[in-house]
């Protein structure tokens, strides 16, 4: 019986000191391939050994909602409109310049940057309507801006997928920079010139959910504050 007490208060002191605990963390298709996402995950596993890290792949919108609902504690995701309702907190780890995906044998393939313009005749390759997508937002806009009336081709909810359908000459996907890690053959990727940088984003609740979630928002903002001084 005293054991047992014992335990039980060492696990409360833990607890509140955020060196125990489970985080469930969510993330997009594409951001596992960031090097921030990586990086904040990686000091996390190494500052709070004890805590268990679970993850989750959800697009951003549905990210927000499971944050908000409780099923999430910690979102990796794209900025969106970032409204602060119900407590929602979001911060900017990192800026991801667009590139255009396109088959190897297209005109666009060999060229150093293009006029998102340039591909007003192509197929888009798309996440799958209502998935809640901010690169499809980031589409949407681009298309605006440029007086462009996208024609859509097949749709996929994974990044992967969408380069492998661009090595099948299905159309062209607009993607995160960091997607060149991708090296499938047929594939080129080509930098938008002129188009805005997408903003990575770490989103979580307020009042923390616990002590270990608020410790792993330090770290994170101490990877974004290192990112800022950087750029």
């Amino acid at each position: 019986m005293l054991h047992a007490a014992e335990e039980a208060q060492t696990t409360a002191r833990k607890l509140a000191q955020g060196v125990t605990g489970r985080i469930a963390i969510g993330y997009t298709s594409s951001i596992p391939m960031s090097d921030a996402f990586a990086e904040i995950v990686r000091n996390a596993g190494r500052a709070l050994p004890e805590v268990e890290l679970t993850f989750r792949e959800a697009a951003t919108a549905s990210q927000h909602r499971q944050i908000v609902e409780g099923a999430l504690d910690i979102g990796f995701g794209w900025s969106a409109a970032n409204a602060q309702e119900d407590g929602l907190c979001s911060l900017v780890i990192a800026r991801e310049p667009l590139v255009a995906a396109v088959p190897s044998g297209s005109v666009h393939a060999r060229k150093k940057s293009i006029d998102f313009a340039e591909l007003r005749d192509e197929t888009f390759l798309i996440f799958p309507p209502g998935y809640g997508s901010a690169l499809t937002a980031a589409l949407d806009s681009l298309c605006a801006q440029a007086g462009v009336e996208p024609r859509i081709g097949p749709t996929a909810s994974q990044t992967a997928a969408l380069v492998s359908l661009v090595a099948a000459e299905r159309g062209v996907a607009i993607v995160p920079a960091f997607t060149m890690a991708l090296q499938r053959s047929g594939v080129a990727y080509v930098p938008l010139s002129g188009a805005p940088a997408l903003d990575q984003t770490v989103s979580w609740i307020e009042p923390f959910t616990s002590t270990c979630v608020a410790r792993f928002v330090d770290l994170a903002q101490s990877v974004a504050q290192r990112e800022a001084r950087g750029a």
